[in-house]
C-alpha cells in the first residue's frame, strides 16, 4: 500500500509541472494559524490588515449559513466565535476561488458545474458531519469543497487526455476514477491530495482527499473521506454532477454501516431523505459562494 502510494506520487511529479500555487498572504495565514503560540489579538491584526478578507470573513459569518443569531461586528468577535480553523477554511476557500479563475482549468467541465458540484458536495460533508457522533471540526466543509480540486490541475495539464479518459469513463460505464488509473496510474483525488500537501494543508486532510474514492480501502478509514465519499455521490444523484454523462456509483455497504446513514425497510439508503436536506442546505451553502465569488 505505501509503495502503491510512493509510484504513484512519482508518477504525478514527473507528468505535472504546472502546480498552482497559494498567495503569499494565505501561506503567512496558514503559518499564523497552525502555530500554537499565535494568540487570537495576533490573528486578528493579521486578518484585519486586508480589508477585503475582513469583509468577507464578517458577510460569511453573520450569513444564514453559519446562523448565529448573535450580530459579530469585529474581526476579533468572529475569531472567538468560528474559532481558528474556520477562519483558516475561509481564507483558503478565498484563495482557491482567485486561484482558480483561469480558462485552461476549465476545458474540461463547465466552472460552474464544478462550484456547484463541490459546494453541494460540501454542503452534504455538513449534514452529515451535524447528524454523526464523530468528531470533526469545521474543516469538512473545507475537505468536501475540494474534494475534486485534482480535477482542475489535470485539465490544465493534460486537458486532451483527460477528456479521452472521460469519454472513455463514460462509454465503458466505469468510474473516473477507475479511467485516470487505468490511464495514467493515478487518479485526480491522488493529484488533489498531493496539491494540498504542497500547500501544507494538515496531513489528515489530505488523507481525506486521497482517500475518498474508496476510503474502505484505507488502513485507518477517514471519518472525512468517508463523509466526502457518501457526499459525492449524494450531490451526483440530487443534480449536481460535474459532467453531464455521469456514471453515478452505488454507495458501498461499508459507507452505509460507518456512516450509519438512515436506510429504508429494504436496506437501501433513504436518499430522499437526504436529498431533501441536502437542498435545503444548498440555499444557504451558494449564498456562501457567491460571497467567495465577489471577493476576487
Amino acid at each position: 500500500m505505501l509503495s502503491d502510494h510512493i509510484n504513484r506520487r512519482e508518477r504525478i511529479v514527473s507528468l505535472l509541472k504546472n502546480l498552482p500555487k497559494l498567495p503569499q498572504e494565505t501561506t503567512e495565514l496558514l503559518k499564523l494559524v497552525d502555530n500554537p503560540k499565535t494568540t487570537a489579538p495576533q490573528l486578528a491584526r493579521f486578518v484585519s490588515s486586508d480589508l477585503m478578507l475582513t469583509n468577507t470573513i464578517l458577510k460569511l459569518t453573520n450569513s444564514k449559513f453559519y446562523g448565529f443569531t448573535e450580530h459579530i461586528r469585529s474581526i476579533n468577535h468572529a475569531i472567538v466565535v468560528l474559532g481558528f480553523s474556520s477562519i483558516k477554511d475561509i481564507a483558503l476557500l478565498i484563495s482557491v476561488s482567485k486561484v482558480f479563475t483561469a480558462v485552461e482549468y476549465y476545458k474540461c467541465i463547465g466552472q460552474a458545474n464544478f462550484y456547484h458540484h463541490s459546494i453541494a458536495t460540501a454542503a452534504g460533508c455538513k449534514i452529515i458531519a451535524d447528524k454523526s457522533s464523530f468528531k470533526v471540526s469545521g474543516e469538512i466543509f473545507f475537505s468536501g469543497f475540494l474534494h475534486d480540486i485534482g480535477i482542475l490541475v489535470l485539465s490544465n495539464n493534460m486537458a486532451d487526455k483527460l477528456l479521452r479518459i472521460m469519454e472513455d469513463a463514460s462509454a465503458e460505464r466505469i468510474s473516473l476514477h477507475d479511467s485516470e488509473l487505468r490511464v495514467l496510474g493515478f487518479s485526480h483525488a491522488d493529484v488533489g491530495g498531493y496539491l494540498l500537501e504542497k500547500w501544507h494543508i494538515a496531513l489528515h486532510q489530505c488523507s481525506a482527499i486521497h482517500n475518498y474514492p474508496a476510503p474502505w480501502l484505507s488502513p485507518k478509514i477517514p471519518n472525512v473521506a468517508m463523509m466526502i465519499n457518501f457526499s459525492d455521490i449524494l450531490a451526483r444523484k440530487t443534480g449536481f454532477s460535474l459532467v453531464e454523462c455521469d456514471n453515478i456509483p452505488e454507495i458501498h455497504p461499508k459507507v452505509i454501516s460507518y456512516l450509519n446513514l438512515r436506510q429504508n425497510n429494504s436496506g437501501d439508503v433513504e436518499w430522499g431523505y437526504y436529498q431533501d436536506l441536502l437542498m435545503s442546505k444548498m440555499k444557504h451553502a451558494k449564498s456562501f459562494l457567491e460571497l467567495l465569488k465577489t471577493n476576487k
